[in-house]
């Protein structure tokens, strides 16, 4: 293998880690909005946004039957 060849080679190499390093990049924004997000009053999931429970608490939907 040549110099020529072997550059090429290492430039693919960067190239590829780069990239990955942007896709670990977007994975670890969307840990951090995660640990910044809400917790639900109720049972205490952790939740991203605030429809993320939209339907699916089940303590939530127990407390609004009690309360009716």
């Amino acid at each position: 293998m040549n110099d020529r060849e072997t550059a090429r080679d290492l430039s693919k190499r960067l190239e590829k880690a780069y990239e990955e390093i942007a896709r670990l990049e977007g994975a670890l924004e969307d840990i951090a909005t995660w640990a910044e997000g809400s917790t639900c009053e109720i049972c205490g999931v952790k939740k991203m946004t605030e429809t993320d429970n939209e339907g699916g608490c089940k303590m939530r939907d127990e407390e609004l039957k009690a309360e009716a």
